[in-house]
This record gives C-alpha cells, structure tokens and sequence, in this order.
C-alpha cells in the first residue's frame, strides 16, 4: 500500500539523518534526504522509545475503553485515560496528534488519511 508513512525510507539516510539530528539537533537543509525518509525515521523515533508514548500500564485500560458500545462514551473514556498520561507523555502525543491531523488534511497528496495513519501509528505508540 502506497502512502507517506506506509513506504520505507532508505535506510542509509535514515542513520544519518538520526546522526544528524543527534549530533547537530537539527536536520541540515543541504543534505539528500526525502520526506519518506523522514517520515520513516518519525516512526522510528517512537518504535525505539524505552517506554511506549502510551506507556504500557494504560493498553489494558484502553482497551477496554473499546469495549464501550456507545461511541460517544467510549470517546470520553479513552480521553480521559489519556489525561492520566505523565505530562511529558501527553504533550508529545498532543504535538504528535496535530501533526497527524495536519497529514490527515493533505491525504490526497500523501494518501494518509486518518484510517491509514491510524494503522500505521498505532503500533508505534502503543506496541503489543
């Protein structure tokens, strides 16, 4: 399946973006990299994270926040779970949130719409 966050980036550049961005903080605009590249590197920044963005004593309780039958509800639920998050925690995944919703509103030039980055974040930020 296409999609920005759904293709791989090259893994060459992707270790010397990271290094770059570990040794420098900040990616340098005449470097060769593409956005799924960088995309690609997002993902892995979470992947590699020692404790999950949603830290694994919540996956249980969200859980069965999805076993909520009325959708509204369910909806209250999991936000409110969410707001127990250590702030850290919850600032990251509020920043991460409105980049998403930024590259859910471009879906068709991306083909990254909020079913797909759903999908493909998930995993990241809360792995099994």
């Amino acid at each position: 399946t296409d999609g920005l966050f759904r293709r791989p980036g090259v893994a060459i550049r992707q270790r010397e973006l990271k290094q770059m961005l570990v040794n420098e903080g900040r990616l340098l605009a005449e470097c060769e990299y593409s956005a799924v590249d960088v995309a690609d590197l997002l993902k892995l920044f979470f992947r590699e994270l020692p404790e999950p963005c949603i830290p694994y004593v919540f996956h249980d309780v969200l859980q069965r926040c999805l076993e909520v039958a009325e959708r509204e509800r369910q909806r209250e639920a999991m936000q409110l779970t969410l707001l127990l998050l250590p702030t850290d925690y919850l600032n990251t995944l509020a920043y991460l949130m409105q980049f998403l919703q930024e590259v859910a509103a471009h879906h068709h030039i991306n083909r990254m719409d909020v079913n797909n980055l759903a999908i493909v974040w998930t995993p990241n930020l809360m792995p099994f």
